[in-house]
């Protein structure tokens, strides 16, 4: 499988990545255990887990845990929708471009982001349009019973703080 994040080289931990299921289900991938050695015997460094992320849920992970889900969930959503297919034809294409990075590209972009110093999470920039939008709503439904003022009204003028 062709990949833009085909990765050659140690993966780097310390760079950090949003991942988001755009998919309609949740995914769970597999990561086996992490082990070291030494002269005598195996040190497992970390167990064998899955990680799971719903559907719509974005996650915040390490390059490696980053890429993996994000090749294997953009091969899961290629291959639904050339089962969704009815054509064969189309069906094989479908299938046959899962090797082609430039189909990929599209698919990779919307589930995986980079997240860099001092720069805005994709996480909180999502959480602020929420936010927004909820406060805006808000604020439409408690002016409904409030009347614009169609002429002008008077103020009394006042004395309290003419000695100041």
């Amino acid at each position: 499988m062709a990949s833009y994040l085909d990765f050659e080289g140690v993966y780097d931990n310390t760079k950090r990545y949003m991942v988001l299921n755009w998919s309609p289900e949740s995914f769970t991938q597999h990561f086996g255990q992490e082990a070291s050695y030494n002269d005598t015997n195996v040190i497992v460094t970390r167990p064998a887990y899955d990680l799971t992320i719903g559907a719509g849920e974005m996650r915040e992970l390490g390059q490696f845990e980053a890429y993996t889900v994000t090749k294997h969930l953009v091969n899961r959503e290629i291959m639904r929708s050339a089962l969704e297919e009815k054509d064969i034809k189309t069906r094989e294409r479908i299938e046959m471009s899962m090797g082609n990075k430039d189909v990929r590209k599209p698919f990779e972009d919307k589930t995986i982001q980079e997240i860099r110093p001092g720069e805005e999470t994709p996480f909180m920039t999502d959480l602020r349009d929420k936010i927004r939008a909820e406060e805006i709503e808000k604020m439409k439904n408690e002016n409904k019973d409030v009347k614009p003022v169609t002429k002008p009204v008077a103020v009394k003028a006042s004395t309290e703080f003419a000695g100041v």
